[in-house]
Order: C-alpha cells, then sequence, then structure tokens
C-alpha cells in the first residue's frame, strides 16, 4: 500500500500520465500528421495499404524534423505551436512531393560529381 491507501501494482509506472503530457506535442504531430497523409491519400483515389505506408513516411519525417522547427521557433522568439504546422503542412503535401525534392537534391549533389 501506498501513502494514500492504494494498492501498488508492480510492472506499472505511476508517473505514466506525466511522461504522456510532457511527451503530448510530438505525440500530436504524429497522430495529425498520420491523419492528414492518410486522409490525403485516400482522398487521391490511392489503396489503402498505399495510403497508410505513405502516412506512415510522412509520420516518420515529420516526427524527426518536429525538433528542428522548435529550434526554429525558439531561436525566432515565436511560440512553440508554430512548429506544428510545417510538419503536418508537409503530410499535406505527401510523399510524392517529397520523393520529387529528394530526387533534385540527388541531381544537383551526387549526380553533378559521379559524371
Amino acid at each position: 500500500m501506498n501513502k494514500h491507501g492504494q494498492q501498488h501494482m508492480p510492472g506499472r509506472d505511476p508517473n505514466i500520465w506525466t511522461l504522456i503530457q510532457e511527451n503530448f506535442p510530438h505525440l500530436m504531430v504524429g497522430v495529425a500528421t498520420f491523419l492528414m497523409a492518410l486522409l490525403r491519400a485516400i482522398q487521391d483515389g490511392g489503396k489503402i495499404r498505399h495510403a497508410v505506408t505513405g502516412a506512415m513516411i510522412c509520420t516518420l519525417l515529420s516526427g524527426s524534423l518536429y525538433p528542428v522547427f522548435l529550434w526554429i521557433a525558439e531561436s525566432r522568439g515565436w511560440p512553440p505551436t508554430v512548429a506544428f504546422a510545417p510538419c503536418v503542412f508537409l503530410a499535406f503535401l505527401g510523399t510524392d512531393w517529397i520523393r520529387e525534392r529528394v530526387d533534385g537534391l540527388y541531381d544537383a549533389l551526387v549526380k553533378r560529381f559521379l559524371k
């Protein structure tokens, strides 16, 4: 029993809600990005498997870029919520747009030196 008269449950972290609260912005970026990319792909008429795969790719990309957008917002003196929008916007653009930009970067940076 703990000091509040509740029985302690082994294997359960009593601070899980604190952990969720601290990471809530990151979780919301992931959820919003996934849903935006999924809905966008479905609206474009893609297969569900393709839509889910594209949504996962967009979520991984925006999740990894979210700290960068946070850093930019903090360095400019903007509120941290400003970093949320570019992540979801990447999902709106979709994996095809991202692939075209990466191909362009590859052509400009790598292919040029391989000739």
